[in-house]
């Protein structure tokens, strides 16, 4: 019977600021953020003073927390109403790390709060904000919309830092909308260097394959990127779906990197294609186990054989009757995927 094996990369976030946690923080759904805050602004922190010290609940404890009252001048308002400039909030800052982020005097972007009471908190203090850049051309649409524009509008910049096309490509890739893609694939054309491979792995992740012939060049020859940014691009390929990826990925099962040849089985498997079929018998004798399942579950699939389509325990322990099945077939029945072999 079939068994799908779902894989996906994650790009991980953190909001720019001096306090940098070093644990995980929860994944950040722009979605759920901009429906349910009450208020979302552009604009620049002007000033940030400690109030007192508070006890706060954690799953580990209570933390001793320092409580700051802030301000911020705003130049746009995404959601909600206010009236006057300046936006007076709160916000907690843990003595230890526990995911909450804070913000610094000058700090510049897309802000989310709550009202509490009489005065506003961050909706989600793990993610209180995304990059914005002043001076930004006005726009008009829904308020994930907007932000999903404005984002964009970092990644185009010539002026963004680094951590900002970072967090913006990040926050981009987690929308999964026709304007978050369409943004992507207009930021990919404009962009370069690694950059423009990170763009590439997030439209591939998302099985867009306009990004896909960057991150078969970069895999075949990687001398001199980042190894953080080859397993990305690898992982990416896990995404992909369609069909049309297939002449890259065939070219990639032809290196000799072990997760190169993993994720391309699972994007070949993936495409449900007779197309796969001879690929996917390529990698029957792959020396990484992972490898050869996806092969062996690849193969059944696409030619609809369930009894031949294993779960993975399954395939453990039984390795040689599969591979021994499906090396026949392919012989008898793609004897043009043998001749490369």
């Amino acid at each position: 019977m079939k068994r799908g094996i779902v894989l996906t990369t994650l790009l991980l976030t953190a909001c720019s600021s001096s306090y940098l946690v070093s644990i995980p923080l929860r994944s950040l759904d722009i979605q759920a953020l901009t429906n349910e805050s009450d208020l979302i602004v552009v604009g620049r922190v002007t000033t940030v003073v400690p109030e007192k010290t508070t006890l706060i609940d954690s799953s580990g404890g209570s933390v001793r927390a320092t409580q700051f009252r802030a301000s911020l001048k705003r130049d746009r308002t995404f959601k909600g109403n206010i009236p006057g400039s300046p936006v007076i909030f709160s916000f907690l800052l843990p003595e230890k790390p526990i995911g909450f982020q804070g913000v610094t005097a000058g700090q510049y972007g897309i802000f989310f709060f709550k009202k509490v009471a009489d005065h506003w908190e961050f909706f989600d203090p793990e993610h209180p904000c995304l990059p914005a850049l002043p001076g930004l051309r006005s726009i008009s649409g829904t308020a994930l919309d907007q932000i999903t524009i404005f984002l964009g509008q970092v990644l185009l910049s010539p002026h963004a830092t680094p951590s900002d096309n970072f967090r913006s490509l990040d926050a981009l890739s987690r929308l999964q909308t026709d304007l978050s893609q369409k943004i992507l694939r207009q930021a990919f054309e404009n962009s370069s260097g690694n950059l423009r491979l990170m763009i590439a792995g997030a439209l591939v992740a998302h099985n867009d394959v306009t990004g896909l012939e960057a991150i078969t060049i970069a895999l075949l020859h990687p001398a001199g990127l980042p190894e953080s940014l080859l397993r990305n691009l690898t992982g990416s390929l896990s995404g992909l779906k369609s069909p049309k990826a297939i002449p890259d990925l065939v070219r990639l099962i032809k290196t000799k990197n072990e997760e190169i040849h993993r994720f391309s089985a699972v994007a070949l498997r993936q495409t449900a294609s007779p197309m796969a079929l001879a690929p996917l018998s390529q990698l029957l004798e792959d020396s990484d186990l992972l490898t050869r399942y996806y092969a062996v579950a690849g193969l059944g699939e696409i030619t609809g054989q369930n009894d031949w389509t294993p779960a993975f325990d399954e395939f453990q322990k039984n390795q040689k009757r599969y591979l021994s099945y499906w090396q026949t077939w392919a012989e008898l029945n793609l004897p043009a995927a043998l001749s490369v072999r």
